[in-house]
C-alpha cells in the first residue's frame, strides 16, 4: 500500500493539473456532502391503505 501511495504521489507531482483537479474535486465534494445534502426528514405527510380484513387490522 505504501508503494502504491508513493507511485500515485509521484504521478501527481509530474502532472500538476491532475493534482489540482484531485484536490479541488475533493474540496467541492466535502462542501456538497457537508452543507447541501440534508438527510433529515421533516414535514412528511403519509397515509396507509390497509386492505387486510382480519380482526387485528380492524382495531
Amino acid at each position: 500500500m505504501f508503494a502504491y501511495t508513493r507511485q500515485e504521489a509521484l504521478e501527481l507531482q509530474r502532472d500538476p493539473i491532475c493534482a489540482t483537479l484531485a484536490i479541488v474535486g475533493s474540496v467541492i465534494l466535502m462542501f456538497v456532502i457537508g452543507y447541501h445534502i440534508n438527510m433529515e426528514v421533516e414535514n412528511l405527510s403519509f397515509a396507509v391503505l390497509d386492505r387486510d380484513d382480519t380482526t387485528i387490522c380492524q382495531d
